[in-house]
């Protein structure tokens, strides 16, 4: 495939989607996508954003930039739908809110399995990512279901994916 800017068609036609997508969220969804945040909370976006310092410390800064960008793009669109709407109608209309999050959190799983496959055959199926994406995405929702709040799942959420395009995992 051929790329543009580090990105592969599949990845482009994916943050195409996402450009036309997610501000229809926010206009047909309105106060339901929270990013909010309380004052007790920002300690723990220090502790998100400090690891990020020593990928500066350690590689090249435009390296890191293109990194962190890259971890935006897909963390900010991908968090709305999968934490913020989906985890959130769970959430909304089942009293438990565990089984929300294993929910959310496995569709965001399978979501994943075709990132990189080479077809509907499952032996191409990216079975590795899908399955890092479904422990991330318990973690996301956990963050989530405690702070009522979009702004620490995307800002983890982006840091991990920038991590991943940094070290190409």
């Amino acid at each position: 495939m051929k790329k543009y800017f580090g990105l592969s068609n599949y990845h482009l036609g994916v943050l195409a989607l996402y450009s036309v997508i997610t501000p229809l969220f926010f206009i047909f969804l309105p106060g339901k996508l929270r990013y909010d945040l309380p004052h007790h909370l920002w300690g723990a976006i220090v502790i998100i954003i400090a690891p990020s310092l020593l990928g500066v410390y350690f590689f090249h800064r435009l390296r890191v930039i293109l990194a962190v960008l890259y971890g935006v793009m897909f963390a900010f669109p991908e968090e709305i739908f999968f934490r913020g709407i989906i985890q959130g109608f769970f959430q909304e209309y089942y009293t438990n809110i565990a089984t929300a999050v294993l929910l959310s959190a496995l569709i965001f799983g399978i979501a994943h399995l075709f990132n990189g496959a080479r077809g509907f055959y499952p032996l191409s199926w990216n079975w590795k990512l899908s399955g890092i994406t479904f422990l991330a995405g318990l973690l996301l929702g956990l963050i989530f279901a405690l702070t009522n709040s979009l702004f620490i799942p995307t800002l983890l959420h982006a840091f991990l994916v920038a991590g991943f395009k940094l070290f190409e995992v």
